[in-house]
């Protein structure tokens, strides 16, 4: 399953290439002139220029895409195949095949996402999640589309041998193949995620190597903290010399009862390391903390959005308000998000420099389901404010920014964005390996994973968290919320 969360927050905002590889086109030697060589004549310029070389991520996705672009042609076939056949010899099955026919990820300008109702709560756990890290690569990418082409492979051969089969026995492959059909398809989002999720956090890698390096340390720190805390909780001595392995600087040769009181001090330092990351808070200039009550705060945050459908975006305010709303004892903390509407129009002809002409590419509006540029799109909207738009190909937090893709959208995903539109950072973190020739090996690992900044799939917005933004809060009517019953 793709990550946890989508979301785009440049870790150098928080604290924030490879050398490229590909094939190489060398330009024609020309040494310059020593003094011992008489100069010459200027000589006309090359006709040709080097072509750059293409970092090495672009060109393994690239494969990878060619080969995902395969598949699920590949894919359609089959279905067509498997319809018609239904179709004509068990019809009262077809049915269930229209329900679920292939559909590719289609993502640009204006295309929404379905809203969804947030999932069935899952049981509280009874000890702290372990920390663990998730990773995506094209190599994996790759390997689920040859295992699902394998699968197509076995599915073709026996639709085509069903006319050979007797009538009587033909039934109960048509049902197998009809029931198996919906599998094949679920696979297919999920390859199309990691594509899209590869193609956009391999770029930002990329484009940002230092920012992730950053992260990259983080995402190890969380991991030895893990380390640490299986060796300190270990049964056993096997188990806790196991542990240590994940540990640096610690002398594995010495007793447990040696080594505990350095592990407890590098448990203590790795955590002060990586709350001062995700504990930082920077709420923007446009948010306003009212205090309605002795214990009643609302924090508002305005949005601008050129959306038009007003039922979207007051689902949109509904899922981040019913999340962002917590109760405790006596005091109430909620948000109050408002959206005013700009048009297309108004983002493009009418900025400065298309008064004149308004027939440059600078100054169209794009259409419905036009590829776009984010950041240029984003940075037309005004300052001062939210903004929530589209035309991303997943829903993540570009700067002042919620972008829309085109998966489902949970309302704690939503809440996830919208915790970065008012200041907070992730609380999980995600770094890379380079592997080369293959690009990049994006890596994410939850460091807090009890509310919704580490668990954008279900996390809670906890006390406090508002807490921290309205002691943080520009004009804040308060320094802090004090708890109820103080």
């Amino acid at each position: 399953m793709p990550p946890v969360s989508a979301c785009y927050l440049p870790l150098v905002a928080v604290l924030t290439l490879i050398v490229c590889g590909g094939r190489v086109y060398p330009a024609a030697a020309q040494l310059p002139p020593t003094a011992d060589t008489p100069t010459a004549a200027p000589t006309a310029p090359p006709t040709s220029v080097p072509t750059p070389a293409r970092p090495t991520y672009d060109v393994r996705g690239e494969a990878v895409e060619a080969r995902h672009r395969a598949y699920k042609d590949r894919l359609q076939r089959y279905y067509d195949a498997l319809c018609a056949r239904v179709k004509a010899d068990a019809p009262d099955l077809y049915a269930e095949l229209e329900k679920v026919p292939p559909k590719p990820v289609v993502y640009g300008y204006q295309l929404l996402p379905k809203l969804v109702p947030p999932p069935t709560p899952a049981p509280t756990p009874s000890a702290r999640p372990r920390a663990t890290s998730k990773w995506y690569t094209w190599p994996w990418t790759e390997q689920k589309i040859d295992a699902e082409m394998k699968k197509l492979d076995g599915f073709t051969a026996n639709l085509e041998r069903i006319p050979t089969l007797a009538p009587t026995a033909r039934r109960p492959v048509y049902e197998k193949l009809v029931t198996e059909y919906k599998g094949l398809t679920d696979a297919q989002r999920n390859i199309d995620d990691h594509v899209q999720y590869n193609r956009t956090w391999q770029r930002e890698i990329f484009r940002l190597r230092p920012a992730y390096d950053t992260g990259t340390h983080l995402h190890d720190a969380v991991l030895e903290r893990q380390a640490v805390l299986d060796a300190l909780d270990a049964k056993d001595d096997a188990a806790f010399r196991a542990a240590l392995e994940g540990v640096t600087g610690v002398d594995r040769t010495q007793p447990r009862t040696a080594l505990e009181p350095a592990l407890r001090a590098r448990e203590a330092a790795l955590a002060t390391e990586i709350h001062d990351v995700i504990d930082k808070i920077t709420p923007p200039k446009h948010l306003r903390v009212e205090r309605r009550t002795p214990h009643l705060w609302v924090v508002h945050v305005p949005f601008v959005t050129d959306i038009d459908d007003t039922e979207f975006a007051r689902g949109v305010r509904h899922a981040i308000e019913s999340i962002w709303h917590v109760r405790d004892g006596d005091d109430e903390f909620r948000v109050d998000v408002s959206f005013t509407y700009i048009s297309p129009d108004e983002l493009y002809r009418r900025r400065p420099g298309c008064e004149r002409d308004g027939r440059s590419a600078d100054c169209r509006p794009p259409q419905k389901g036009d590829k776009i540029d984010v950041g240029k799109h984003v940075g037309r909207f005004p300052p001062g404010t939210a903004v929530l738009t589209t035309g991303s190909n997943m829903t993540y937090a570009w700067g002042s920014a919620i972008v829309l893709g085109p998966q489902d959208a949970g309302p704690h995903l939503l809440a996830h964005e919208f915790g970065h539109m008012i200041g907070f950072r992730d609380e999980y973190f995600r770094g890379y390996r380079d592997l080369g020739a293959d690009g990049f090996r994006v890596m994410e690992v939850v460091a807090e994973p009890d509310d919704v900044m580490g668990d954008p799939g279900d996390g809670p917005v906890r006390r406090r968290q508002f807490e921290k933004l309205i002691a943080a809060a520009p004009g804040s009517p308060t320094a802090t919320a004090s708890r109820a019953g103080e």
